[in-house]
């Protein structure tokens, strides 16, 4: 398979170094805050931000899915603005010593591999420390492994350190190549694991390598052993020794310039193999019922109605909750749950589903409204059905989520020209046989309605006053100020003091009232 070998830098390397890199035939390297240029072409680069700490991140990590949110926050800018990078780490050495750490850490890493893939960026995952995580075969009592699964499986690459202790052969199974118990247990539980990059390795405890007392030479010797023995582990890529930047924190790990020259050397005489992808069918379509899964907001759903028709024989709007949890819904990306819905109904035998799941993050269109959905029986030819995004039993819903329904009713009713009569709920046509759409929700539909009614209402007259008059004759505004001092008057005397305030307010607007716009007509005479 060839060498793995790869260098790891934590910023940017001096152009010593960058020569080394470009004249062997290294297949991948890691680079800390890399920058706008890429410094070695032709090299897969593996980045990793260092914009927070490693107590930040896992602070973030703690609040699942919407720690995701605040960390893709913080490195996106960064990560945008180097495209040139292969793949990028997620979070340095996550804690995974509890069942809830690995759970937050499976529910963060979805979240966060969602919003890189959405901006096209490949992930890393995992990134664990020396030791972890932990392994039914060394702590029965404290193996996570299925909490966990969305590190070894959800992203492009699965990251690890795999560090050794002062001799290598007494720690080689447990340290360095602690990857193949790992990828065992693994497949006894059916997981997958994506391709391993052992970003970070070398000698660790007491300190690095320079500490414990060995020579140049014996340290190379132990990075060369360590080489030739992954050369078997078809599913390590790289091997990336901590490091190649000469820094006063980690100055007993530095990896030399004689060292960096036998890697290189060692990369020239080994080659590393690259292995072609395979190459893989289109898939094969499966017949499914047609489905839009796309998000729109509220201005941009009027827009889409613009483009299809209702069916023939529309009379109702029927709204739904969805009876789960919208912390969950927030876990996963809108693609994530338009592919998941369609797929989970038409694994149930379902024939259509319903047209709209509408959240706080907007209306998601799954069922094509131009065609019959499913929501309620006996009511699927005559009706929309409108899933609203979480439980509604305890409270009803509120916030950018009620302001999405309500909009997306009012627009749909416009559309399919029906009256505010033509909005109903489940229970509503189904009474005997469901509690949807929540109770809570139920004992506010009454204030529902007239939130979606307000919008269909048609606007207010604008009101008649003096600046809505269009002569610019002098002669006429005269008469017209005149006539609309003693209409200020009558509202006066009996009593509509708004309606005075109006128009003698109106009279003298500086812009549109009838007495500056008569003395410009008259100075231009």
């Amino acid at each position: 398979m060839g060498s793995k070998f790869g260098l790891h830098h934590l910023g940017q390397p001096d152009e010593t170094t960058k020569a080394m890199e470009r004249t062997a035939p290294f297949a991948w390297r890691k680079q800390c805050s890399p920058g706008g240029d890429n410094p070695t072409p032709g090299i897969k680069t593996i980045g990793r931000s260092l914009a927070l700490t490693d107590g930040e991140a896992n602070g973030m990590i703690a609040v699942a899915g919407a720690g995701a949110d605040a960390w893709y926050g913080r490195v996106r800018a960064q990560m945008l603005a180097a495209r040139w990078v292969h793949c990028w780490e997620l979070p340095n050495e996550p804690v995974v010593d509890t069942r809830q750490q690995c759970i937050n850490l499976g529910l963060f890493t979805r979240r966060a591999v969602d919003l890189m893939h959405a901006d096209g960026l490949k992930a890393a995952t995992g990134v664990f420390s020396r030791g972890r995580p932990q392994l039914a075969a060394a702590l029965p009592d404290a193996t996570y492994l299925r909490e966990l699964q969305p590190c070894f499986d959800y992203g492009d690459y699965v990251a690890l350190h795999a560090y050794w202790l002062r001799n290598p052969q007494q720690d080689a199974a447990w340290l360095q190549f602690r990857h193949r118990f790992l990828l065992a247990e693994l497949a006894a539980l059916g997981i997958k694991c994506q391709p391993l990059l052992l970003t970070e390795g070398g000698m660790d405890r007491p300190g690095g390598w320079r500490d414990s007392g060995i020579s140049e030479a014996e340290y190379w010797t132990q990075l060369r052993d360590n080489d030739l023995a992954l050369e078997v582990d078809k599913a390590v890529l790289c091997w990336t020794p901590f490091t190649n930047q000469p820094t006063r924190d980690w100055e007993p790990f530095v990896i030399t310039p004689w060292l960096t020259a036998k890697i290189a050397e060692e990369v020239r005489a080994r080659p590393p193999v690259v292995v072609a992808p395979p190459v893989i069918p289109p898939p094969v379509e499966v017949p499914m019922f047609p489905y839009v899964g796309k998000t729109f907001s509220a201005p941009a759903f009027i827009e889409y109605l613009k483009t299809v028709k209702p069916f023939a024989g529309l009379k109702y709007i029927v709204v739904h909750h969805s009876a789960t949890s919208a912390v969950t819904w927030m876990q996963y990306s809108q693609d994530y749950w338009a592919k998941r819905l369609a797929d989970y109904y038409y694994s149930e035998d379902w024939t259509a589903m319903p047209h709209l799941f509408i959240s706080d993050r907007g209306i998601l269109v799954e069922n094509p409204i131009n065609i019959y959905g499913r929501g309620v029986a006996g009511h699927n030819t005559d009706s929309l059905h409108l899933e609203t995004v979480g439980d509604y039993t305890a409270s009803p819903p509120s916030g950018p989520t009620l302001d999405n329904l309500v909009a997306a009713c009012a627009a749909l009713l416009r559309w399919a020209g029906l009256e505010i009569s033509g909005l109903t709920n489940h229970r509503t046509l189904q009474a005997a046989f469901t509690q949807c759409p929540g109770d809570a929700f139920l004992s506010v539909w009454a204030e529902f309605q007239v939130k979606v009614a307000a919008i269909l209402a048609p606007p207010p007259p604008a009101p008649d006053l003096p600046s809505n008059e269009t002569t610019q004759d002098p002669a006429v505004l005269a008469d017209k100020i005149r006539w609309w001092y003693e209409e200020a008057i009558r509202a006066y005397n009996i009593k509509d003091y708004a309606r005075f305030e109006q128009i003698a307010y109106d009279l003298i607007d500086q812009d549109k009232g009838l007495l500056y716009r008569l003395e410009r007509a008259l100075e231009g005479m």
